[in-house]
């Protein structure tokens, strides 16, 4: 994996970490004493966090280091489910509305796929 591309996801797993706490950008950055820009470049991939704010979200909102590292929490599916749930939370209803078609039109087309043994 490249640097481009493993900072995209480390931003991203910092961002679901704080989704998963509820918590908004100013206020994670209050706990950390982050400068909100900084974590808006960490969260879009554009920049890594340094190793003093990744000691702080470990030991001041209990995150384990795996939780932070592990980039390839898409392969566990207890991951996926808790995402897929945090991420619709923050959807206006109308793109709900847009994602459950989806799922609907994904379901309906592995149901008509068939099975060769």
């Amino acid at each position: 994996m490249d640097d481009k591309n493993f900072k995209i996801l480390m931003g991203n797993k910092i961002r679901q970490i704080r989704n998963s706490l509820n918590l908004t950008q100013d206020s994670f950055c209050e706990i950390i004493e982050l400068e909100p820009q900084n974590l808006s470049r960490i969260e879009n991939g554009k920049s890594y966090p340094s190793i003093q704010t990744l000691r702080k979200i470990m030991t001041r909102l209990n995150v384990e280091p795996n939780e932070i590292f592990d980039v390839s929490f898409y392969d566990k599916p207890e991951f996926v489910d808790k995402f897929i749930v945090d991420y619709l939370n923050l959807l206006p209803h109308s793109k709900k509305v847009m994602f459950l078609k989806m799922l609907m039109l994904i379901n309906e087309e592995d149901k008509n796929k068939t099975v060769v043994c």
